[in-house]
């Protein structure tokens, strides 16, 4: 049967007669971007091929319900990331232009039956920042948000290209990069991001970007010092306007997967939305908090016969062998571990820490590591870990040499 077949394929192919379309027809070939184009004009032109360039004032504003979900890379122990899977939903609403608004997000964990893992709402704009707790009365009390959060909440802002675009376009140092995309900088929190828009050769429609920055602030990413978040558009729409928008975004972070966002209903508006003025209480945020810095809780309790642990955010454990101390865990960051250390200097005179054990396979637990490490002190590390926590003290060795650096060259 299939030689009959392949026969017969043959024969329709072979009356089949070729047609040579004419030399005006490639009048209308897509026209690549010139090399010479200016970024702005790059700007301009994806801008055009979304249809956004005509429907900037009624596409300012944007409301929308988002699915998708998020990977704690901080709990996979090693440096593949994607230990844990989370469902993360969020209904946002929000300005592309002048990027402010509000996120709610809600996180939940399908493998536990969909126990819930966390949930926030942050509204935020150029005045400052607050997140809120909606009461029983359905009222909500708001208070000065934490600049992580700002981030994350202001990571929505991402997932559409036009508010990126629209960034770029305002950017003093955009430019463009030998490959065609455009590169410029912005600051979150105080903190400067280099920001890398990838654009299709033909089209000039956004296919992702990079952001290249730190993550100091935030619990769960500032032990990796430089970091790069690479985001990918896909499954691109063309809405009743007219303006065409990729429905998904995926990240990474520093390779590994780590968040997926779907657009799931949206609408667009050229009057701002009612009710998002920042409450007084969060004018002039958000304040930063660098993890570095975080203070080291002196809350201790003696659970066993030579055996202290110290509570906080994460619990340290210390056993007193009589000749030297061993740790157990080195959470959090360099700078809390240090602040260990002194404290164990006052609580146990005359004792040296001879090792420490890093016990757990979440990045939080091991952030303080290479403050052990400087100190000499022996580190025991589940076979798992290795790569994890040598990356760890990698890490911080660079910090304290770009500062070296820094310091050097003011003096």
């Amino acid at each position: 049967m299939s030689v009959i077949k392949c026969a017969a394929a043959a024969a329709v192919l072979a009356s089949m007669t070729v047609w040579n379309a004419p030399a005006s027809a490639m009048v209308i070939q897509i026209e690549a971007a010139s090399q010479n184009d200016s970024a702005i004009t790059r700007v301009d032109r994806a801008l055009a091929a979304m249809n956004a360039d005509l429907l900037l004032d009624e596409t300012r504003y944007v409301t929308a319900t988002i699915a998708g979900e998020a990977w704690m890379l901080e709990q996979s122990g090693n440096l593949d990331g994607g230990w844990m899977r989370l469902a993360q939903d969020a209904d946002i609403t929000l300005d592309l232009i002048g990027r402010g608004g509000q996120v709610s997000q809600t996180r939940t964990i399908p493998a536990w039956q969909n126990t819930p893992y966390g949930q926030w709402m942050i509204r935020f704009g150029n005045d400052g920042a607050v997140t809120g707790n909606r009461q029983q009365a359905g009222d909500i009390s708001w208070r000065a948000a934490r600049s992580s959060s700002v981030r994350e909440a202001r990571r929505y802002l991402d997932i559409f290209p036009l508010a990126l675009l629209g960034e770029a376009r305002s950017a003093v140092d955009l430019v463009v990069m030998q490959d065609g995309g455009l590169r410029y900088s912005r600051t979150i929190n105080g903190v400067s991001e280099e920001v890398i828009i990838s654009l299709h050769p033909l089209s000039g429609v956004p296919t992702g970007f990079e952001l290249r920055s730190r993550f100091d602030d935030d619990i769960f990413l500032s032990a990796w010092g430089p970091s790069v978040v690479q985001g990918r558009y896909g499954f691109w729409w063309r809405d009743a306007q007219g303006l065409s928008l990729p429905r998904q975004l995926e990240l990474t972070f520093n390779g590994r997967p780590w968040q997926r966002y779907e657009l799931v209903d949206f609408t667009f508006s050229s009057e701002g939305p009612v009710g998002l003025d920042i409450p007084e209480v969060g004018l002039g945020g958000p304040g930063v908090r660098v993890i570095n810095d975080f203070p080291f809780s002196q809350r201790h309790e003696q659970t066993a016969d030579h055996v202290r642990t110290y509570y906080g955010a994460w619990n340290i454990m210390v056993v007193d062998q009589g000749d030297g101390l061993v740790i157990f865990d080195a959470p959090i960051s360099a700078g809390y571990v240090n602040s260990l250390l002194q404290q164990l200097e006052i609580d146990f005179p005359g004792q040296a820490v001879k090792a420490a054990f890093s016990t757990s396979n979440a990045w939080p637990h091991a952030g303080g590591v290479a403050a052990l490490a400087n100190a000499g002190i022996d580190i025991y590390v589940r076979p798992e870990n290795v790569e994890l926590v040598q990356s760890l003290i990698e890490v911080e060795a660079q910090v304290e040499a770009q500062v070296a650096a820094q310091v050097a060259d003011r003096t």
